[in-house]
């Protein structure tokens, strides 16, 4: 029995070695996108109320940002094996 043990891991040894061992390529893509925008919220800065006064209008300058991250990650282990993981980030003010 103990000849028949040794033997068996002998072989699972010998045949475990042969296995092949792959790495897996990883490929990272993506884009950054980012913009502002300026501009004037009203041309009429004084309207006229109904008793014939002029009134100040709201007049301020608006402004704003933006800006958008796209992260692609690609894992391909074989040509029958891989994953894909997409990560977006958007942030406004």
């Amino acid at each position: 029995m103990k000849k028949f043990v040794t033997l068996l891991l002998a072989a699972g040894l010998f045949l475990s070695g042969t296995v092949s061992v792959q790495a897996i390529e990883f490929k990272a893509h993506g884009e950054w996108l980012m913009g502002f925008g300026a501009g004037d919220g009203n041309l009429i800065n004084r309207v006229r109320t109904f008793i014939g006064e002029r009134q100040k209008m709201e007049d301020r300058d608006t402004f704003s940002v933006m800006q958008r991250i796209r992260l692609q990650l690609d894992a391909v282990a074989s040509e029958n094996l891989s994953g894909t993981v997409l990560f977006e980030l958007l942030e406004t003010t």
